[in-house]
């Protein structure tokens, strides 16, 4: 626990920093006691006869038996067992057998005690205060832990933030959310303000049986990561059928061309004499049969690759 020697502004401070849109790090349980440099965490997996062991560095991450490091609890945990998904502050334990989720929540019970509202309201326009929202959101993980989800409407939940429409709001109640293990659903960022939402608890773990016989497990990269927020592929961000063809001009060096397909990760590109005159390919075994057929070849020589793409021109 933290030094009870603190003061009255350093306490109502951490109080509102803690509970005003932010998660809660391994690094926030270090720095306020409840965890310690060195300390010992296992994961335990009864079901499937596993447990894996871990160990908590000075910067507040979670130190594989491998000696792999994630500042991600979630992402420790995913890595540890090598597939599935879980929620790491619920699989962690420390050596009394607490959970990471039990820890997280009495820093948080704390800092709302320490809350001071005139402090709090004033940062904030909000009909709800910082204080008064975490015993919100503690009930109802308690409902959601009974089967018994809360309900209400979006418009209803953004209130709790003061919010009459979402945006820069959403990570904010996303955070608050998550360091209590709930989400929404469906999500409330997907419906309508006047849909009604339940807040439940968040996905623990993917079981065996239920990974697809034949697909890779996720990666450490490719795992999902709830302390992390990771924007995936959008049709946005796929490159557009009109914006044209990475290629080379038939007189294009060497130079040109290896830095070409090195930046964008190509195996070959099409050699264009014109915007619509395919004359060939080139590609990383055309450039060695070149290379091959004139070692003294200097390394930006101006050329044509009539024959160096011989192999994969199309007619």
């Amino acid at each position: 626990m933290a030094d009870s020697a603190d003061g009255p502004n350093e306490r109502q401070s951490r109080a509102s920093y803690l509970l005003d849109g932010r998660r809660v790090t391994l690094a926030d349980l270090l720095r306020n006691g409840l965890l310690k440099e060195g300390e010992r965490l296992t994961f335990r997996r009864p079901r499937v006869g596993e447990t894996h062991h871990a160990t908590v560095t000075s910067k507040g991450f979670i130190r594989l038996e491998d000696g792999e490091e994630f500042r991600s609890p979630s992402k420790a945990a995913t890595v540890a067992v090598g597939y599935g998904t879980f929620d790491g502050w619920e699989a962690w334990q420390v050596d009394d057998l607490r959970l990471l989720t039990e820890l997280r929540q009495q820093l948080l019970d704390q800092a709302a005690e320490d809350a001071d509202p005139a402090e709090t309201d004033g940062e904030r326009p909000t009909s709800v205060r910082p204080s008064e929202r975490h015993t919100r959101l503690k009930k109802a993980r308690e409902l959601a832990e009974a089967g018994q989800p809360q309900s209400l409407t979006v418009q209803e939940l953004l209130g709790w933030w003061g919010a009459t429409g979402r945006g820069l709001v959403n990570e904010l109640i996303e955070a608050e959310l998550a360091n209590h293990s709930l989400i929404t659903s469906p999500g409330f960022d997907k419906v309508p303000l006047t849909a009604t939402v339940e807040l439940v608890k968040a996905a623990e773990e993917e079981a065996p049986e239920d990974i697809q016989v034949g697909v890779p497990a996720p990666t450490a990269s490719s795992a999902p990561d709830k302390e992390s927020r990771e924007n995936g592929l959008t049709v946005g961000t796929l490159p557009s059928a009109l914006g044209g063809v990475v290629s080379v001009k038939p007189t294009a060096t060497f130079e040109e061309v290896i830095t070409l397909m090195a930046l964008h990760d190509f195996s070959q590109l099409p050699v264009l004499a014109g915007p619509h005159n395919l004359r060939g390919a080139v590609s990383w075994k055309s450039i060695a049969r070149a290379r091959h057929a004139d070692p003294d070849a200097p390394p930006s020589p101006r050329r044509s690759w009539t024959h160096a793409t011989s192999a994969t021109t199309t007619t």
